[in-house]
């Protein structure tokens, strides 16, 4: 955006209002002030929650009952613009970054509309954002992919479900990478305990795999140099069994 050209051409367009979404960079100061009605930005979340680069990741991540796409008025900061219109969606057990991603789109595009048609006709209040109750989500980090299964079957399907389909968390069987890309909570008590990691059963159900708490029921996994596959198809070929042992750090 400080190319020349791009700023010519920008500036010859001479727009009433610019549409943002999706867009990883913080404007310059001659975009914020060029249109009549300012930039206009779908964020992913429910601001003043989740401002930053993965909104969507993170709310999952956390295990949130519900998310939305927050249609704001852009200035200088990160995500910190006055707001004009939220609109929400629950997020259930069964909801990945795809699901929720693609319901957001949806609702971004109804939100904008909204918000064009109420800044055309004059009605738009924008609100400011309560900063003390602001929180802000990280871009994912490679740790942020590790499974460790120290923590609760709970949470690693909170996680798994957050970077599906990618980038996917991970842990490592043998030594080499073993990517899951569904997974469960296993209801009810396992039959029997184990340490964490630690295969109780595989078979065509899938894998059961001790946590910290409870215990996780792998049904899709994705292995290091071949296709993703059922759990099932994996402990064929793998000849994984209980008493097997999956571990958050690879080559230990």
């Amino acid at each position: 955006l400080s190319d020349p050209v791009f700023t010519e051409r920008l500036c010859a367009l001479s727009p009433d209002i610019i549409i943002v979404v999706a867009y990883g960079k913080i404007l310059p100061d001659y975009v914020l002030k060029l249109p009549k009605y300012g930039c206009i930005n779908a964020h992913a979340s429910i601001l003043p929650e989740y401002r930053g680069a993965a909104p969507m990741q993170r709310a999952i991540m956390d295990g949130k009952r519900e998310t939305g796409v927050t249609i704001m008025k852009m200035d200088k900061g990160v995500d910190t613009g006055d707001t004009l219109l939220t609109l929400k969606t629950p997020l259930s057990d069964t909801d990945t970054l795809e699901s929720v991603h693609d319901r957001l789109a949806e609702l971004s595009a109804e939100g904008l509309l909204q918000a064009l048609e109420l800044i055309e006709c004059g009605r738009a209040v924008f609100v400011s954002q309560d900063h003390e109750k602001a929180s802000y989500a990280e871009k994912i980090r490679r740790e942020d992919e590790v499974i460790d299964f120290r923590r609760s079957a709970s949470e690693l399907s909170c996680q798994i479900r957050a970077l599906t389909p990618y980038p996917f968390a991970f842990c490592s069987f043998n030594g080499r990478s073993l990517k899951i890309t569904k997974a469960t909570v296993l209801e009810g008590p396992p039959e029997k305990e184990g340490i964490p990691g630690e295969v109780l059963a595989a078979g065509k159900n899938g894998i059961i795999v001790a946590c910290g708490s409870g215990a996780l029921l792998i049904t899709e996994v994705f292995p290091e140099n071949k296709r993703r596959m059922s759990a099932a198809d994996f402990v064929n070929g793998a000849r994984i069994k209980p008493g097997d042992k999956l571990v958050g750090v690879i080559g230990t």
